[in-house]
C-alpha cells in the first residue's frame, strides 16, 4: 500500500516508475515488496520484466546490426569506385 502510493501516487511519479521499469533500473525495490504482499502479482510482473528486457536488448542489437550493414554497404561502394578508377587509370 505504501509502496504503491510512493511510486504510483501521482501521474509524474507513475511516469517515472514506468520509465524505471523500461530501463530495468533498480525495479526490485518496487516489484519485490508488492509480490511479497500479493504473490499473484508475480504473474503480472514476470511477463512485463521479461518482455521489456528482451525488447530493449532487441532494439540495441538492431541498432548495432543496422549500423554494421550500412558501413559494409558504404565500404562496398567505396571499393567498387576504387576498382573502377584503377580500371580507368590502366587504360591508355
Amino acid at each position: 500500500a505504501e509502496i504503491v502510493a510512493q511510486n504510483f501516487g501521482s501521474l509524474p511519479r507513475a511516469m517515472l516508475t514506468l520509465l524505471q521499469f523500461m530501463t530495468l533500473d533498480s525495479i526490485a525495490g518496487i516489484y519485490f515488496p508488492l509480490i511479497m504482499a500479493k504473490p499473484v502479482l508475480f504473474f503480472f510482473f514476470a511477463p512485463i520484466l521479461w518482455l521489456m528486457g528482451v525488447a530493449l536488448m532487441n532494439l540495441v542489437a538492431a541498432i548495432f546490426v543496422e549500423n554494421a550493414l550500412q558501413l559494409a554497404e558504404e565500404e562496398a561502394d567505396l571499393q567498387s569506385n576504387r576498382t573502377k578508377q584503377k580500371a580507368k587509370d590502366a587504360l591508355p
